[in-house]
């Protein structure tokens, strides 16, 4: 079973990928879910069409699971530079490494969904907005009867992003402090995201295994603004050993220079380093940059309902109220039976209200999609696609992005073990 923490952290399982059905280790000892596969294939990157060959492998026992992912492409134009043109890209072969007990959680891997806290600061990291250029994080957690901790950094050379936060246990009462920084950028530069943050949060009730715990929590960037969150969230962490739920209703106000969740999915690309250009124009950009944000009121509502290891569903979407389009969505949609496994990912920003989500995708969105299928016997077809960025080159420092789409269908043997 997953990390257990003592009854007054409910929201344990909202950290990082602790309980990602994508990862997560055998439920039985008995079960065989370890296999390896060699794939051929097709790999559209942008406009230009490549051959692809793939090797993945993924090893899973009763506390642990990994998955190795190697591919080369190559087409009329030679091989595709991107994925072998540094030492790091061996590295990024990796897509997850994780341990887990009852009190421990350690994850090496891209981050996808990452949360600290009540995510006012972090909330839905994303280390592979850029594909190519993706980093090979690290998640871990800590968790006794008095004290917690969670810790995360977007790079395993502790070079970029770094979060932690401490969590006190006192019964019914929960209080929690966090430091966030990016350590690209010197913590006294005048321009550098360094955030601090506190919370609290009560269990008013329980039923049936449900647990209703309202929470406040306020954060402040160093040299920016101060915002704060209230709200409560309704849950159980396990329904008669089936199911996992998760509701949130949630008040976030931000004064000027401040925007919740900054550390979010698109921070990769969205940062005093990076930009998303808008292909307007040399000099148009995407987004509002956070030493421009005017102050403003979010009302958060979130919807999280898990069968283990199944099926999931994950609904997120801050309504931002105000002149500008500064709304954010998340979705993770999950499924997997005997002979099919689906994985669908979704964050969108610069939206004005859920209404906004029936336009066209705009360019601040992330999106990935995965299909494995059995066609017969030990034959398996894998499609991914993939709605991201790419670097298109550097200027005094800062890097600009634009979308990349990337599609590939493959077939293969897979081999069970």
């Amino acid at each position: 079973m997953l990390l257990r923490p003592p009854a007054g952290q409910a929201q344990s399982h909202l950290f990082g990928s602790l309980d990602d059905p994508l990862e997560v280790p055998a439920a039985a000892w008995w079960a065989r879910t370890s296999h390896a596969e060699a794939l051929s294939g097709l790999s559209l990157v942008g406009a230009q069409w490549r051959s692809a060959a793939r090797l993945r492998a993924r090893l899973v026992s009763r506390r642990a699971a990994a998955e190795i992912d190697g591919s080369f492409r190559a087409g009329i134009y030679g091989r595709y530079a991107p994925e072998t043109d540094e030492p790091y890209d061996a590295l990024r072969a990796l897509s997850y490494a994780r341990v887990q007990t009852e009190g421990a959680y350690l994850r090496a891997g891209t981050p996808t969904r990452t949360r600290m806290g009540s995510g006012l600061l972090v909330d839905f990291y994303h280390g592979g907005a850029a594909w190519d250029e993706r980093s090979v994080g690290l998640e871990a957690a800590l968790s006794g009867r008095l004290l917690g901790i969670r810790a995360m950094a977007s790079d395993a050379r502790l070079d970029a992003l770094v979060s932690g936060r401490a969590e006190l246990y006192l019964g019914r009462v929960t209080l929690g402090a966090g430091l966030t920084a990016d350590r690209r950028l010197s913590l006294d530069a005048e321009n550098a995201p360094t955030a601090r943050e506190a919370d609290l949060r009560v269990i008013a009730a329980r039923s049936g295994g449900f647990t209703l715990e309202p929470f406040v929590s306020a954060a402040e960037f160093l040299r920016y603004g101060r915002g704060m969150m209230v709200g409560a969230d309704l849950g159980t962490r396990n329904f008669i050993d089936l199911a996992r739920f998760h509701v949130r209703l949630a008040l976030q106000y931000a004064e000027d220079r401040f925007i919740p969740g900054y550390f979010g999915s698109f921070y990769e690309v969205h940062n005093p380093l990076a930009v998303i250009a808008s292909g307007e124009g040399i000099g148009e950009t995407e987004g509002v940059a956070l030493a421009d944000a005017a102050a403003a009121t979010y009302l958060l509502s979130e919807l999280r309902l898990m069968f283990f290891e199944r099926f999931e569903l994950w609904y997120a979407f801050r309504r931002h109220y105000g002149a500008a389009q500064r709304s954010t969505f998340h979705l993770r949609v999950f499924l997997r039976s005997e002979r099919l496994l689906f994985a669908y990912g979704e964050d969108r920003g610069g939206l004005r209200s859920v209404f906004s989500l029936l336009d066209d995708v705009g360019l601040q969105s992330v999106m990935s999609f995965r299909v494995d299928y059995r066609l017969t016997g030990p034959l398996w077809m894998r499609v991914d696609a993939r709605y991201g960025y790419t670097p298109l080159f550097e200027s005094e420092g800062v890097t600009r992005y634009s979308v990349q789409r990337r599609f590939e269908p493959y077939v293969g043997l897979r081999a069970t073990f």
